[in-house]
């Protein structure tokens, strides 16, 4: 089975056989599909036992469906099939769109048989949009999960994130708070895709951030990503057509000694640039720009930032060493560069 969409192509596993019951045509010459039946696996236990209509099967118009579902989540978090288990999601489900855009009308779905993690989805009643769905994820040590699921060693440090996840007029909005490791994080994301040109919005806050928990996510990201993207293929255009804009805020990033941090993180046509207009260092008011050409190899990256009245002294301290100078400084920086080092941006 093919999924094809405006941004990727995804090649699933086989799903079958489907029962039709019945074939014929409506009073406007639609071809309909009635009493379709689909049970996926062991017909005692199946991954899948659904019951559907499609009123009109050419232009896949008109479809409404119920049935209960249960999954490996090891399967659902890798990609691969044969994952060593890590519980089932079990649960039900009902859609349709024969009123226009897609609705849920009924899902409820619960992890069983394990101690790694938890996770369910329940839909919200007497929501506003036209599907909204309470999120809970609780990870209490990332490095038990990712050890089990063979992804490699992670820190050991608890996830979890308790939200919703709801949708209106084509546009999906996840919202809610999370905790990686010591870090307490709250926000909300907008996702659209006008003529399949994602664009992403949002505004993530944190009062204590630590930089290890944050890099630690990022890991994390890229050990699930690369297993499960293996089968898709992102379309030529998507980087170019993509945008991103993400507000930034903290009041502490504590393993940096940076209070009141006010970024922004924006990303358009191969261009990426975090912006931060205000944060402060040392008893300095610093603000800057750090740009990188993502189609030039390697990156083109740019730096440009101020500080005002950094304290010398304190920042021999900060670098371990005796102060050999005293007083504020006034720093502006201009920097060009290709590479993703920041090394050799510092350096140059």
């Amino acid at each position: 089975v093919f999924v094809e969409t405006g941004l990727a192509s995804i090649q699933l596993a086989e799903i079958g056989p489907v029962r039709i019951g019945s074939i014929g045509r409506d009073a406007d010459g639609r071809l309909r599909l009635t009493d379709i039946r689909l049970v996926q696996g062991d017909p005692k236990d199946p991954m899948l036992d659904v019951t559907a209509e499609l009123n009109d099967a050419l232009e896949l118009k008109g479809f409404s469906l119920s049935g209960a579902f249960k999954f490996s989540m090891a399967h659902l978090l890798t990609g691969r099939q044969h994952a060593a288990d890590v519980g089932a999601l079990r649960g039900e489900l009902a859609a349709s769109n024969a009123a226009g855009p897609l609705r849920l009308d009924r899902l409820t779905a619960d992890l069983d048989r394990t101690d790694l993690l938890s996770f369910s989805l329940h839909l919200m009643e007497g929501q506003s949009q036209a599907w909204a769905v309470e999120v809970q994820l609780a990870v209490p040590d990332l490095n038990r999960l990712t050890t089990r699921l063979e992804l490699g060693a992670s820190q050991s440090i608890p996830l979890s994130f308790d939200g919703q996840l709801g949708a209106e007029a084509g546009i999906v909005m996840i919202q809610g708070d999370g905790r990686v490791g010591q870090t307490d994080l709250a926000g909300r994301v907008q996702i659209a895709a006008p003529q399949a040109k994602p664009a992403i919005t949002g505004e993530i806050r944190a009062k204590q951030l630590y930089l290890d928990d944050i890099a630690a996510a990022h890991q994390t990201a890229r050990y699930f990503t690369n297993r499960k993207l293996e089968a898709v293929e992102l379309r030529e255009g998507m980087q170019d057509n993509a945008t991103l804009s993400l507000d930034i805020s903290a009041d502490r990033v504590e393993d940096a000694d940076v209070d009141g941090l006010q970024a922004g993180l924006r990303y358009a046509q191969s261009s990426l640039a975090l912006s931060v207009a205000q944060l402060s260092y040392l008893g300095a008011r610093i603000s800057g720009t750090l740009e990188a050409d993502l189609a030039s190899e390697p990156p083109a990256l740019t730096l440009e930032a101020q500080a005002r009245a950094l304290r010398v002294e304190q920042l021999f301290r900060r670098l371990g060493q005796a102060p050999l100078a005293s007083g504020p400084l006034d720093l502006d920086v201009a920097v060009n560069t290709g590479g993703t080092d920041p090394g050799a941006m510092l350096a140059a």
